[in-house]
This record gives C-alpha cells, sequence and structure tokens, in this order.
C-alpha cells in the first residue's frame, strides 16, 4: 500500500499521468484535444487514489493503473486499440527509465531507503520534478521540430491497406 495525501497526488499524479499521455501522443504523431488529456489525467489520479489505499501489494498498482490508462485513454480519446497501445507503451517505457535513472541519481544525494525518501512528500514531489521537466522537454522539443517516433496514423492506414 503506498498512500500520498491529497497534495501529494495532485502535485504528483496528475502531472504525470497528462505527461505521460502527451509523450505518448506526441511520440506517434497523434493529436487529441488538451481538455480530453486533464480529462484523462483526473480520472486517473482518482483511480490512482482509490487504488493507492486499497492493501494490494506495491508495484501491482502499478500494472493495475496501466490497464486502467489504457481503457481510459481508448474511451475517451475514442482512438484505435493499437493506436492507445502502441503510443502508451513507448511512452511508458521512456518515463520508467527517466524515472530510474533519476531515481538512482538521486540515491547517491539522498542515501535513505526508496521508501523512506517517498514517505516525505516534500522529497517525493521533488524526486518527481526532475522526470516531468525532462518529459517536457522532450515534448516540447518534439513539437516545435514536428519530429515522430511513428507516425500512426499514416502507418496504421498503410498496414490496413496492404491486408
Amino acid at each position: 500500500m503506498d498512500k500520498m495525501n491529497l497534495i501529494t497526488l495532485l502535485a504528483i499524479s496528475l502531472p504525470e499521468a497528462v505527461a505521460v499521455v502527451l509523450l505518448g501522443f506526441t511520440l506517434v504523431g497523434i493529436n487529441v484535444q488538451i481538455p480530453k488529456i486533464l480529462l484523462i489525467g483526473l480520472i486517473q489520479t482518482g483511480f490512482s487514489y482509490i487504488l493507492r489505499s486499497l492493501p494490494i501489494a506495491f508495484g501491482f498498482h502499478s500494472l493495475i493503473q496501466i490497464v486502467f490508462l489504457f481503457l481510459s485513454v481508448k474511451l475517451i480519446a475514442r482512438l484505435p486499440y493499437k493506436s492507445v497501445l502502441t503510443s502508451l507503451l513507448l511512452s511508458l517505457a521512456i518515463y520508467i527509465v527517466l524515472e530510474m535513472s533519476i531515481l538512482s541519481f538521486l540515491h547517491i544525494i539522498y542515501p535513505l531507503s526508496l521508501k523512506d525518501n517517498l514517505a516525505d512528500p516534500v522529497k517525493r514531489i521533488l524526486f518527481f520534478l526532475p522526470q516531468f521537466i525532462i518529459v517536457i522537454l522532450i515534448i516540447t522539443a518534439m513539437k516545435i521540430t514536428g519530429y515522430k517516433l511513428i507516425d500512426l496514423p499514416e502507418s496504421w492506414g498503410k498496414y490496413e491497406q496492404e491486408k
């Protein structure tokens, strides 16, 4: 069980959900209206709050949240499941690598256990900020340059036509 207070939840879970979804869409060239992305973030944050209050083994809640995120993106954005799955898997892979790299670095600076560091709401928010800033910089750079890792709308259309 990983309890978060309301301020920590709003300062971390909401921006994290929005950043992960926006990064995924940016990586694959899908444009979704910001209000829809914010709605997905709010729903994911509420679900996270409920899920974190349940007696679920640490780590398992992350898997449940990923499935719920997929479903909420699919229903709200109304995109094909292949597009949602591809964008979220790419985004989550990048996000997890960033998070683990930054946490490893921060562990050198603050050599307490991860559990001790995450128990302090201020440290938890401060630990979140570097990865959030990096993700926002990646999204911004991709938007400015027009770079896409995969051009999904075109890719899926070509794939479906070739079948």
